[in-house]
């Protein structure tokens, strides 16, 4: 009974409550604010929309890039310093635009390259492997926890900003968020990078004490884990790999058009800022409202038939935004277009550690981040010269539906992939 007393508090909990906070703040606080800080500064700096969007894009276009780099950078420090390094340079971003940007020149360098950087070492990917280093039974569960801070922070953040911009101007909008990236590296000190730091076994559990339940678990279990990290040759030569990265595509896509230009779609459309704000609030409501009930349901159900689901409703959705006949109807649209993305963004870290293995997960992203997001940043200032040269975001919606739906397809041909090397050659090849 005295050892039982004395057994410390399991860490990895603790780890996911201050990922919470961090996501929160450094994410939800400051990443979500840009579609109602964006309109206003671009209107008040005279700038078209299409160039000043470049922002945005190279800010994406450099998180790609870096993911190989990024997953290097986790290797050799850990996620805890890889997570203070990030926001260190988010907070040189958000300082600078709060004072002295006034050319579009410093616009695009502090938002797409300090921001990019910022955005690529404290984002959702270090944050993600953090937690696969923690968990592996309650993965799922743990990643949507995290993933709601997000959420939680644009939801406040919308309507909040959106009076700040009003009464002090839209500097005033960038400063607040310099504060919470603030409050984030505060409590960033707290972390853990993984279990050995703290003397801990991931869930917790000594595998040698509970072997026994373990095995038990994994043969009653309809949750496909592999227990063999994968080596990134091997990866590829998979067709989940390939189906994964085309319903990435798809749901980053229509993420990056409502987030960068949902507010002017919304305006131009004859609503008010205020209207558009609570449109943009809803999504980010319902994409907080799936994270964590979702991550839970992918530690009970196989997350491919989640995603399955929630491509279908992305795509239903998304064209109801694109429409956007009512106020009613976009009430609706919005929050079942978060519901779907804050299940995507929960199912598709939980599908690779359960595929191909957690210490494979930074190597993955990192391999398929370049592509992917040298494909899917190029949406924002896409968009926007389409707006400028057409008047509306009709082609730009149109497009992006049509690549959603492909997607959809992409995701019922989800399966897990079968093993077709020797561990041990394997191993000796990556030191795995």
């Amino acid at each position: 009974m005295a050892e039982h007393e004395q057994k410390p508090i399991f860490y990895g909990w603790i780890n996911v409550t201050i990922l919470f906070f961090i996501y929160m703040f450094a994410t939800g606080m400051v990443f979500y604010p840009y579609s109602v800080i964006f309109p206003v500064m671009i209107e008040d700096m005279g700038w078209a929309r299409g160039p000043a969007s470049a922002a945005f894009t190279l800010n994406f276009i450099l998180t790609g890039l870096l993911g190989p780099v990024l997953a290097v950078v986790i290797a050799k420090f850990g996620t805890k310093k890889t997570i203070i390094a990030g926001l260190i340079c988010w907070l040189l971003c958000l300082l600078m635009l709060g004072t002295i940007t006034n050319t579009l020149f410093m616009w695009i360098f502090c938002w797409g390259i300090l921001g990019g950087v910022g955005m690529s070492f404290s984002g959702a990917i270090p944050m993600q492997a953090n937690v696969m280093t923690w968990f592996v039974k309650r993965r799922a569960t743990a990643i949507g926890i995290v993933m709601t801070g997000a959420a939680a922070g644009g939801f406040i953040a919308q309507p909040a900003y959106t009076w700040l911009i009003t009464k002090s101007g839209w500097r005033a909008g960038w400063l607040a968020a310099a504060f919470f990236v603030v409050l984030s590296l505060i409590i960033a000190a707290f972390l853990k990078s993984k279990p050995e730091d703290m003397g801990q076994y991931p869930d917790g559990i000594d595998p040698d004490a509970d072997k026994v339940t373990t095995e038990e678990k994994h043969k009653t279990s309809n949750i496909h884990r592999t227990d063999v990290n994968w080596p990134l040759k091997e990866v590829f030569k998979t067709m989940a790999a390939w189906c994964l990265v085309g319903y990435v595509l798809g749901f980053i896509m229509a993420f990056f058009l409502i987030t960068s230009h949902g507010v002017l779609h919304f305006t131009d459309l004859g609503l008010t800022r205020m209207q558009a704000a609570s449109v943009m609030g809803a999504v980010i409501l319902g994409a907080g409202v799936a994270r964590f009930p979702m991550g839970a349901l992918g530690d009970r159900i196989e997350p491919r038939w989640i995603i399955s689901g929630a491509m279908f409703l992305m795509t239903i959705s998304l064209i109801g935004l694109w429409k956007a006949p009512g106020i009613e109807i976009l009430m609706i649209a919005s929050p079942c277009f978060g519901f779907s993305y804050g299940t995507l963004i929960v199912m598709q870290p939980a599908l690779i550690g359960n595929y191909y293995g957690s210490e494979s997960f930074p190597k993955i992203n990192g391999a398929m981040s370049p592509f992917i997001v040298g494909i899917t940043a190029v949406v924002p200032i896409a968009a926007g010269i389409i707006a400028d040269r057409t008047g509306s975001y009709d082609l730009a919606f149109m497009i992006i539906c049509t690549i959603v739906f492909l997607s959809f397809l992409c995701s019922l041909m989800l399966k897990p992939p079968v093993q077709t090397f020797d561990i041990e050659e394997t191993s000796e090849e990556t030191g795995v």
